[in-house]
């Protein structure tokens, strides 16, 4: 009889680290996206007329998930995959009695989180296997054998946040039975499955997992450093039976870039990029379960870059051509557009760009180690704009050097972008000093008078809370729409780019004015105007909508 796995992969349940300026329902945190305002509108701010509309939030888990489920299928084991522990999915799983209980971590960020849904899981499930892996017990890994040494090293005297980090872990504090601590993992989950199915179990040959003794510490074992081939490593997507509107792969992985703010490259120090005709072989299934489905999915490439230099451009690009790919989006360089590529990117399916600027100011992206122009930078954006694919720019403020000229120059720059087709977004990110990156090196840190990691710093230009404020600041002066996660390019391009660009404007002034607590009169003026920018005339908003908006905090 076949073992049933499930595996838990949830949706974003912390909140990213991003500057949370959207606007949202209070019954169910459904985002005011274009698409949302419009359903209102049109039903007189009824809000109980309003349909459910399919976000991407809520089709869209990461992307270990599916790759898994679909790893475990080909195993034989009956895998179930889902992102929620709502009453319902409980109940369902308690009707399947599972063998164990897999969690991903891609998307879990605090200790906290963690424990509670581990310990919910084994209130739920006591004799289930509960088993975590991923990204968050990697880093708090690394975090916990390497960075004592780097503090000491560097004579620093304090701790790492323990809300941010796992280890030291005792059983009594989170109930998990194990943790695999790999960049990977697929291999040791499937012979610690194995094990667990026998009548007599041996553990120690195993290396990557952790496991709590008699007083309830969890031991790691040996730790080495898996070899794997991600050319033949990829998602059976045929095995699935459900693929989501949005769906993820990697043609790479790794970064071979060290920017300032970032620890991806100690994380995944080896740059591998997949092949042509292994890129081929997985858009292929993907191809073939879109056909069986008669669906037209969104091909979401996951990787930190996935244009390194020329030659990556066009191995990309002719691929997706080559497979027939109608739209796809990733992250990339902005530099990296030309003239002499752009075409070739269009005709690959390109249409949702997320380009990290990080910041208007040339002396910042210097001390970020960016290694970008700033003029190759707005080049690249409007040849995007031109080809019309949607960009969303990304931009971290309070790095060491940021002051009032450089936050006017990122404002200018933003502002100053010659954009004609699209419509541009944009995400602030306000400074986290993550442990591993180049800013825990002690010359940086005395260079700057940088104290303190996460969200508890301070430099001699700024601080955590400052850049909470300059982030408002910049988003209460710039001309671009702020990024939704919800929102639907589709959707808005029903819109022409004049009217776009005016709908986001006055969202944006909405949102400034609910956080600044104006009058009622005034939110109202603002609402109709965008509910006449829509073509809804006659829509006048009331005090209880209003007051259904949650608000965000800064």
């Amino acid at each position: 009889m076949k073992k049933t796995i499930i595996i838990f992969a949830p949706i974003t349940i912390d909140k990213n680290n991003d500057l949370d300026l959207i606007l949202k329902l209070k019954s169910d945190e459904r985002e005011l996206t274009l698409q949302n305002l419009y359903e209102i509108i049109k039903f007189k701010y009824n809000l109980n007329e309003l349909r459910k509309i399919k976000n991407y939030s809520t089709v869209t888990m990461p992307a270990s998930g599916y790759y898994l489920t679909s790893k475990l299928k080909e195993k034989g084991y009956n895998a179930i995959l889902i992102n929620n522990l709502s009453e319902y999915t409980i109940e369902k799983i308690i009707k399947i009695n599972p063998f164990a209980i897999c969690i991903s971590t891609t998307m879990i960020f605090k200790r906290e989180t963690l424990k509670n849904t581990v310990n919910l899981l084994k209130e739920k499930f006591p004799e289930t296997y509960i088993i975590a892996g991923g990204i968050f017990i990697y880093n708090s890994f690394l975090w916990n054998n390497h960075y004592n040494s780097i503090l000491k090293y560097n004579n620093l005297n304090y701790k790492i946040d323990q809300n941010y980090s796992l280890f030291p872990l005792n059983y009594k504090d989170i109930k998990l039975d194990f943790l695999i601590i790999s960049q990977h993992g697929l291999n040791i989950l499937l012979n610690l499955l194995i094990e667990l199915d026998k009548s007599k179990r041996d553990f120690s040959s195993f290396y990557n997992i952790a496991i709590p003794n008699e007083k309830g510490d969890f031991i790691i074992n040996k730790f080495i450093t898996e070899n794997i081939n991600y050319n033949e490593d990829f998602t059976n997507w045929e095995l699935l039976d459900e693929i989501p509107d949005r769906i993820p792969i990697r043609t790479s992985i790794g970064c071979p870039y060290k920017c300032g703010y970032c620890n991806f490259c100690y994380l995944y120090p080896k740059l591998f990029l997949r092949s042509k005709k292994s890129i081929k072989k997985e858009l292929n299934l993907i191809n073939n379960v879109s056909r069986k489905k008669n669906i037209m999915p969104l091909i979401h490439v996951v990787d930190d870059n996935v244009f390194f230099n020329k030659k990556r451009i066009d191995e990309i690009t002719d691929t997706f051509i080559e497979c027939k790919v109608t739209a796809w989006a990733g992250f990339m360089r902005a530099s990296s557009i030309t003239e002499n590529n752009i075409k070739n990117i269009k005709n690959s399916g390109l249409f949702y760009s997320y380009i990290g600027v990080e910041s208007g100011d040339k002396g910042q992206l210097n001390r970020m180690n960016k290694k970008q122009d700033l003029h190759d930078i707005k080049k690249g954006i409007e040849l995007l704009d031109k080809f019309g694919i949607t960009v969303l720019m990304t931009f971290l403020i309070g790095y060491p050097g940021e002051n009032n000229k450089t936050i006017e120059n990122t404002i200018q720059f933003i502002n100053k972008l010659e954009i004609a087709q699209s419509s541009p977004s944009v995400q602030l990110y306000p400074l986290i000093v993550l442990p591993l990156s180049y800013l825990s090196l002690s010359e940086i840190r005395k260079k700057w008078e940088l104290n303190g990691m996460f969200k508890k710093w301070k430099h001699k230009t700024m601080d955590y809370k400052k850049s909470i404020k300059y982030s408002y600041y910049i988003f209460k002066n710039i001309n671009k729409s702020y990024h939704y996660n919800d929102e639907s390019v589709y959707f808005n391009r029903r819109f022409n780019k004049d009217t776009l660009k005016e709908i986001f404007k006055f969202r944006n002034i909405l949102t400034v004015q609910l956080m600044e607590k104006k009058s009622i009169d005034q939110i109202k003026v603002t609402l109709n105007k965008i509910a006449k920018t829509m073509g809804f005339p006659d829509s006048i908003p009331d005090e209880k909508f209003i007051n259904e908006i949650l608000i965000p905090e800064l």
